[in-house]
């Protein structure tokens, strides 16, 4: 199994991120974190 992630945001967008949960239709997972989790484009197995 794979996590699909649909967008990142960093900390401070994090109202934005709440914002796409609640009212777009997302195809995986949503991640927020810091801005260095987003610069590293970590993949998550």
């Amino acid at each position: 199994m794979k996590a699909i992630i649909d967008r990142t945001y960093s900390l401070e967008a994090i109202q934005k991120a709440h914002v796409y949960v609640d009212i777009a239709k997302k195809k995986g997972n949503v991640v927020a974190g810091g801005n260095e989790l987003i610069k590293q484009k970590h993949t998550f197995k």
